[in-house]
């Protein structure tokens, strides 16, 4: 979170990738890769971070704000 806030997208990628590793699927890592690639204009890598994302949380609470957004993002990816 620190490097994100910082302004140093890849590195918040990578810390990101390191709390996957550790602590296996946690689908909000996904949701913030996602977010990060679109903003280093990285859209393939978004897609995929964005459906991994919503296939975890294929069973959430429909009224969270993060499926939502995630739904709205890829749309956006997908049309572009």
């Amino acid at each position: 979170r620190a490097h994100q806030m910082a302004g140093h997208p890849a590195e918040a990628v990578e810390g990101h990738k390191d709390m996957l590793r550790l602590y296996g699927g946690h689908a909000l890592s996904h949701y913030e890769r996602g977010k990060l690639y679109e903003e280093m204009e990285r859209p393939a890598d978004a897609r995929r971070e964005y459906e991994i994302f919503l296939e975890t949380w294929s069973q959430a609470d429909e009224g969270l704000p993060q499926p939502v957004d995630t739904r709205r993002r890829l749309a956006s990816l997908i049309s572009d």
